[in-house]
């Protein structure tokens, strides 16, 4: 018993090639339909990627302005005491826990130029902290330093939008 391919009632060999076409293209239309899809996805999910990191840097930078802001108002106060001391209080340390915790988070969005505008403050309070002591010189400068941050953090934040991305 032998069995021939195409050897049906009325079969014939040129019934093989519009089936073979039609299955070659027919996988090939397959293909790039989900290689499109495949690539849509991958876009959005980079988008979305893009989207939460954008969002935290916000989160991030709206805790950097307002320890920053805090920072701000106790400098600008021990500097119009007269006579100039500090610490302000005994024990007194310049707060850098929003900048230990949300500066990675900032700096994975934000230019090098606003990074190092908002890092140098914050170089500075941990400097005047291992010191335990600053002149009022150093606080002006400190409060200068500051009042820059918090205007760099301000502009980046105007200029970028989540829906940007």
């Amino acid at each position: 018993m032998s069995i021939a391919l195409g050897a049906g009632k009325g079969a014939s060999a040129w019934s093989f090639w519009p089936t073979l076409i039609g299955a070659v293209v027919g996988g090939a239309v397959s293909l790039a339909t989900t290689l499109l899809v495949e690539r849509q996805r991958r876009r959005r999910e980079t988008q979305e990627h893009q989207r939460r990191l954008l969002a935290d840097a916000r989160l991030a930078g709206r805790v950097i302005g307002l320890e920053l802001a805090d920072l701000q108002s106790v400098l600008r106060v021990a500097i119009q005491q007269t006579p100039f001391r500090w610490p302000p209080s005994s024990g007194y340390e310049l707060p850098l826990k929003a900048w230990s915790e949300y500066s990675a988070r900032l700096g994975a969005v934000v230019s090098d130029e606003v990074w190092n505008e908002v890092a140098l403050p914050y170089s500075s309070f941990g400097f005047a902290n291992l010191l335990g002591s600053v002149t009022a010189t150093t606080a002006q400068t400190m409060l200068a330093e500051t009042e820059g941050a918090i205007k760099a953090l301000d502009s980046w934040a105007s200029a970028v939008s989540i829906k940007d991305v």
